[in-house]
């Protein structure tokens, strides 16, 4: 009777562990007044902390743009071509409006590519809810550190 108890436990335990082990994403970033966690392409997710919300100008209110790009291709104000030389990749709000999932494997596809194909830092930019504009929104840009950005696709890969 007392090995099959220990056994139980053994095995009770063993599951517990199994399931926390699932329950963690392959790759997690805290970053300034954002986060990032990924599994796999179609399961990448950023979002923002504090007060912020997500916003979006596009005539689906519940998709966004997010766009992401090597933080020393950056442009003087007004020069964006070269910016938007990255990736555009949409991504779906949810209800709350703090986070946000890549719309489908392909979006997510497009934006390891650039993640991949990065030298450094990247940047990732989105729109986030400004009342105090005219339009409702402002422009919000994270860096992603290199050192991150390579474990995200190294996680996201496998």
């Amino acid at each position: 009777m007392n090995r099959l108890l220990k056994t139980m436990a053994a095995s009770a335990a063993a599951l517990l562990m199994s399931i926390g082990a699932l329950a963690q994403d392959n790759f997690f970033y805290d970053g300034d007044g954002f986060y990032i966690k990924a599994n796999k392409r179609e399961d990448i997710r950023i979002g923002v902390k504090g007060d912020t919300k997500l916003a979006t100008d596009k005539v689906n209110k519940n998709k966004i743009e997010v766009i992401f790009y090597d933080s020393d291709s950056s442009t003087p104000e007004g020069y964006s071509a070269k910016r938007k030389k990255g990736a555009d990749a949409d991504f779906i709000i949810n209800d709350a409006r703090t986070e946000m999932i890549v719309e489908d494997k392909g979006e997510g596809r497009e934006m390891m590519k650039a993640l991949l194909w990065a030298n450094g830092d990247v940047k990732i930019e989105f729109t986030v809810e400004d009342k105090s504009t005219p339009r409702g929104y402002k422009y919000a840009v994270f860096t992603l550190p290199s050192e991150q950005r390579k474990a995200m696709t190294k996680a996201v890969r496998r």
